[in-house]
């Protein structure tokens, strides 16, 4: 299959029907009744390779394609606008992992960046306003959701990152090392569908749907909020 590179940040979607996505209820976007977009798999970033299908195209919207992404196994079929794609010969690698410093500047810099599922570009996609056009004003958590403009937990460590972490908190639990607590910045606390990072030795960051985006807490309150989770993981995958 032909390989692709990223020209700009672009959505990934498990299905080919977008007018659904956004103006699937009332003319709006798709929300479920936790108001998230679940169609939206996540936001590739500029650069990442994958493999065009295309055995598959999308007749009701030709300019959607089919993909196959390494780095982002999947049980459903993914789909992504060719206008920000390219043809490549060059070669899928893995995206190396930042400096520590740099991971946790980059998460000391992040304030009020709403919760987006989906999301993992925080400056978001305003493109999408002009591909698929609003039909009544956006409120702005609802033009958030549209652009794509904000994190859920695994996009924040995906951004800082550039890439080089799992996209989702179940590719998580083998990523890095096991370890017996979280004790050093960036360890990761991970429970089914969520994931937390220390911040420092004190403080963790975690982009939660039930706060409505980024927060910081108390690393002791947090362990002691989770404790009864029924699986509950640390892992290191920094030497910071």
């Amino acid at each position: 299959m032909p390989l692709v590179e990223v020209i700009r940040p672009t959505p990934i979607y498990n299905t080919s029907d977008t007018n659904r996505i956004y103006y699937g209820k009332e003319n709006s976007l798709n929300f479920d009744d936790q108001n998230l977009v679940r169609e939206i798999e996540y936001v590739a970033l500029r650069g990442e390779r994958f493999f065009l299908d295309p055995k598959n195209p999308v007749p009701s919207h030709p300019s959607l394609v089919q993909v196959q992404i390494p780095h982002y196994p999947s049980n459903v079929l993914l789909y992504v606008d060719s206008a920000d794609l390219t043809l490549t010969d060059q070669p899928i690698i893995p995206r190396p992992l930042p400096p520590a410093s740099l991971i946790r500047s980059r998460l000391e810099a992040y304030a009020e960046v709403p919760y987006v599922w989906g999301g993992n570009y925080a400056k978001g996609i305003p493109q999408l306003l002009e591909r698929y056009p609003p039909r009544d004003r956006l409120v702005p958590w609802v033009e958030a959701a549209h652009t794509l403009a904000g994190v859920d937990c695994s996009g924040l460590l995906y951004e800082v990152t550039d890439g080089a972490t799992p996209r989702n908190t179940s590719m998580m639990f083998t990523f890095g090392m096991a370890i017996d607590k979280p004790t050093r910045p960036l360890d990761l606390i991970l429970m089914d569908g969520h994931v937390i990072v220390l911040l420092d030795e004190r403080t963790t960051i975690e982009s939660f749907d039930q706060a409505g985006g980024i927060v910081r807490r108390s690393l002791v309150e947090r362990l002691d909020e989770v404790a009864d989770k029924k699986r509950l993981v640390y892992r290191r995958f920094s030497n910071c």
